[in-house]
């Protein structure tokens, strides 16, 4: 099923993790509230719940979390790092966490939007890119280049693309539809930008 991410309120974040392979001894989660600067949370056995347990939870590894109880201020960016022997391997993520739940609440139709900000690597391709986990139901999204360098930033809703170039000084990029990550890359050197994502 793959790893998930449930935001129920702007208090309430759980983890649930797929069992990773028997030579990772643990996960180390780690939040982020700009994509530079990353921060041990918590760290996690590689010790799934039992088969028996209830649907959803069976063979995951699973943490529950108030994100103020960590000193943490949505939205903040979270990403996994299996560790093997003491040794970092393979990383998961980064996940946007926003600034609410999932919805306007019980039968709404009302989007929540939250922004965040972040700075995308200088890259030369789309391989370089900061993949960007979105939140589920994620149904418009506005990227800003805020970067006063002057350096361009490539956005991409695809792993093989197409990309996106948003102007430098304050250009910007609209989009309406269903989507599930962005790629994200500054050209010519490391690049601010702002995201404005409005939640089905």
């Amino acid at each position: 099923m793959g790893d998930s991410i449930y935001q129920f309120t702007a208090d309430v974040v759980e983890i649930l993790l797929d069992k990773r392979v028997n030579t990772v001894q643990t996960i180390r989660v780690e939040t982020s509230p700009d994509l530079v600067t990353w921060t041990t949370l918590v760290t996690l056995q590689n010790n799934p719940n039992p088969p028996g347990d209830r649907w959803g939870y069976r063979n995951k590894v699973d943490f529950k979390f108030d994100p103020a109880d960590y000193g943490l201020t949505t939205p903040f960016y979270i990403r996994f790092v299996e560790v093997s022997g003491g040794v970092d391997g393979t990383i998961t993520g980064p996940y946007i966490i926003g600034a609410g739940g999932g919805s306007g609440g019980s039968g709404s139709t009302d989007p929540y939007v939250f922004e965040a900000s972040g700075t995308a690597p200088n890259a030369a391709t789309i391989a370089g890119s900061v993949k960007i986990i979105l939140p589920s139901g994620v149904t418009r999204l506005r990227a800003d280049n805020v970067d006063i360098g002057g350096i361009p930033l490539w956005i991409a809703f695809d792993a093989a693309g197409p990309e996106r170039e948003i102007a430098a000084n304050n250009g910007y990029f609209e989009f309406e539809g269903a989507f599930s990550e962005i790629y994200l890359r500054g050209e010519g050197g490391t690049c601010d930008f702002l995201l404005l994502v409005a939640v089905n």
